[in-house]
Parts: C-alpha cells; sequence; structure tokens
C-alpha cells in the first residue's frame, strides 16, 4: 500500500499539485460525480489536510490528500496506508457524507462481492 502512495503522491509533488485524490479498485460503485462532490467539499473547508468520504459512522475511501500531508505520506512503508496516518498525525480532516453510502462499498470477501452483485444490478450495470 505505502508504495502505490508514495508513487502517487511523488507524481502529485513533481507537478505541483495543490491535492491528490486515492481511490480503491476494489470499490466499483465510486462515480465521477461522488469525486467532484468530494473535490468541493474541501474547497470549502480550506483549513482541511483532507477530506474524505463519509457514510455517516465512518471515514472511507475515496480520499483527497492535501498538500499538506504529503512529505509524511512520502514516508509511510510496508503495508502502511494513509488512514492510520491521517487520523493520528494532527491532521485536521472533513468527512464529506454521500447520498448513497452503499457506493462505497468496498469488495474485499465473497460475501462483500454478493453484496456487489445486488448492487449492479439495483443499479442496472450488469
Amino acid at each position: 500500500m505505502a508504495h502505490s502512495l508514495r508513487c502517487g503522491i511523488g507524481r502529485a509533488v513533481a507537478t505541483g499539485q495543490e491535492a491528490a485524490i486515492v481511490m480503491l479498485a476494489d470499490q466499483p460503485f465510486v462515480t465521477a460525480a461522488m469525486v467532484r462532490a468530494l473535490i468541493a467539499c474541501w474547497r470549502a473547508n480550506p483549513a482541511s489536510d483532507y477530506a474524505a468520504g463519509g457514510t455517516g459512522d465512518a471515514m472511507t475511501p475515496p480520499v483527497l490528500l492535501a498538500r499538506s500531508t504529503f512529505s509524511r505520506i512520502l514516508d509511510l512503508e510496508g503495508d502502511t496506508g494513509a488512514k492510520r496516518l491521517i487520523q493520528s498525525a494532527g491532521f485536521i480532516g472533513v468527512e464529506c457524507p454521500f447520498e448513497e453510502p452503499a457506493l462505497l462499498l468496498d469488495v474485499d470477501t465473497p460475501h462483500d462481492l454478493a453484496r456487489a452483485r445486488r448492487i449492479a444490478a439495483q443499479l442496472n450495470v450488469i
């Protein structure tokens, strides 16, 4: 995990970006509209170091990481993601609740896959 994050954030640093969005490949229902909403949420809260999708109970990817987090993200190693870092390092974040939290489903298990198939059928995407 850390290697992928360092690669992406390193590119954001090299190109002078003000922020980077981290998305998971196993969240198949995250839409462009949701990403635009995340960006708008962060821009509406300019003191925030990050903005994350929300389910009402917890923050979840996708997450927008502001430039203020980049140096700490570049220090990550091994199987470590940004979640623990941004929640513990004194960063200020904002949760951006999405109207359909089911679309934030992270497909990691056979049970998750079955749920994803049900959601896809409801959305008429299969």
